[in-house]
């Protein structure tokens, strides 16, 4: 009840207001308390509850240049379209002090992605349904095909593990958070080290990993 309280709350602050005026959505407060970058919204014309994320460029990379880079790829994501990968839009927003204070981020021209709201996501699901596991495993592994098949090269996403994947209330799962997402080839600066078998920060990004920590 509290999210769906928080979803339909008005928003706050000028820069929030400014942000669902660009994006059509009523902006409100973080959906997690250690992600204050990821805000619960409401879509104006439907009532639907989604999400924004405010792009940051991370810290967990050594280099700018690389930190930029891994930004920019997740700002991309919005362009992979498939039945098992969350939709996405990528909008462009202002960001002024109060919303960067509470976000975690600088002041300044922000990329955002918008995207549905889910019920949950698949570690807080119960695995003793050896079909519906079988047919949710299928559903993210096309997605993870389209990704290592896309046209301009193919992409890896290096985080595949199930609290990235959303479950809607269908009970569909969806993949999602290409934070860690590089092309194929490219050097690795951040994955998921806890679900691979080695740290491969640095390696020429490669599907074997995706399907190591799929499996």
């Amino acid at each position: 009840m509290s999210t769906f309280q928080n979803a339909y709350e008005t928003a706050g602050t000028e820069t929030k207001s400014y942000i669902g005026k660009v994006l059509g959505m009523k902006v409100n407060c973080a959906v997690f308390e250690d992600f204050p970058f990821i805000l619960s919204a409401r879509d104006e014309k439907s009532g639907v509850s989604k999400v924004v994320k405010i792009l940051r460029v991370s810290d967990g990379a050594s280099s700018l240049a690389i930190r930029e880079l891994d930004y920019r790829h997740e700002a991309d994501s919005a362009k992979f379209v498939h039945e098992s990968i969350v939709p996405m839009i990528c909008s462009e927003i202002n960001i002024d002090w109060e919303l960067a204070r509470r976000a975690n981020c600088r002041v300044g021209i922000y990329k955002v992605l918008a995207m549905p709201w889910y019920t949950s996501t698949l570690h807080r699901q119960p695995s003793n349904c050896l079909k519906w596991i079988a047919k949710q495993g299928k559903r993210i592994l096309d997605a993870l095909q389209y990704l290592h098949t896309y046209p301009d090269g193919g992409y890896v996403h290096m985080d595949v593990k199930a609290i990235n994947v959303f479950v809607d209330n269908n009970g569909l799962c969806y993949l999602d958070d290409f934070g860690s997402c590089k092309p194929i080839d490219e050097p690795i600066t951040t994955s998921s080290i806890t679900l691979c078998w080695e740290d491969a920060r640095s390696q020429p990004a490669h599907p074997k990993y995706d399907y190591f920590m799929f499996l």
